[in-house]
C-alpha cells in the first residue's frame, strides 16, 4: 500500500485548487519542499551505497536526467528496487535502471515490479526501462544471459523491437498469463 505523507497531502490538495491565495501558494511551495526532502531522506542509504561505489549524486533522479553512464550505480539500484519506497522514488530507481549498463538481472528484477502499484505511470516506467535495456543487446546475447529460459523473457527477447506501448501490453499479458 502506498503511503502519503502530510506534506504530500497538503501539496497535492493545493496543487488541485484552480485559484490560490498568496498564502496558499507559499504553503504549497513549503509543502513541496518538505515532501522533496522526505523523498531524498528515504533514499539516503541507497545514495550512500552509490557514493561508496564512487558516484556522488543528490537524488536518484540525477541518474535519470544524466547523459553520463553510471555502471557503479546499477547493483545498488537493483538491490534497492524491491525496497519499501514511495512510488516516486520507486519510479526513479526503475527509470535509472533502464540503461545499457543494465542486463538480464535488472530485467528480471524489473519484471517482478510490474503491477505492484495500481498506477499507469509506474507500470509504464517498468516497461520503458525493460525496453531500453533490451535494445542494447541482440536476441542471442539476451539468450546467453537467460539461463533459466523463462517463457516471459523469451517472448520479450523476440519482441524487443516492437513499439513501446505494444511492448508494455505484451509484458502485461505475459505476467497475467504466467502469474494469475
Amino acid at each position: 500500500m502506498q503511503y502519503i505523507s502530510d506534506s504530500e497531502k497538503v501539496f497535492l490538495s493545493l496543487l488541485k485548487k484552480s485559484t490560490k491565495t498568496k498564502e496558499e501558494i507559499e504553503q504549497m511551495r513549503m509543502a513541496g519542499e518538505i515532501f522533496s526532502n522526505e523523498l531524498r531522506e528515504e533514499t539516503r542509504y541507497l545514495l550512500n551505497e552509490i557514493k561508496e561505489n564512487g558516484l556522488e549524486i543528490d537524488s536518484i533522479w540525477d541518474l535519470v536526467n544524466t547523459q553520463q553512464s553510471y555502471p557503479e550505480a546499477i547493483e545498488p539500484l537493483r538491490k534497492h528496487l524491491s525496497g519499501n519506497y514511495h512510488i516516486r522514488n520507486k519510479e526513479g530507481i526503475i527509470r535509472a535502471l533502464g540503461v545499457k549498463e543494465s542486463g538480464m538481472k535488472e530485467i528480471i528484477a524489473l519484471l517482478n515490479e510490474y503491477g505492484k502499484f495500481d498506477d499507469e505511470n509506474y507500470n509504464f516506467s517498468v516497461a520503458l526501462s525493460i525496453h531500453n535495456i533490451m535494445k542494447f543487446y541482440t536476441v542471442s546475447e539476451l539468450r546467453k544471459f537467460n539461463e533459466d529460459n523463462d517463457e516471459i523473457l523469451h517472448e520479450l527477447m523476440t519482441a524487443k523491437k516492437i513499439a513501446l506501448l505494444k511492448f508494455q501490453k505484451l509484458i502485461e499479458e505475459l505476467i497475467l498469463k504466467n502469474f494469475s
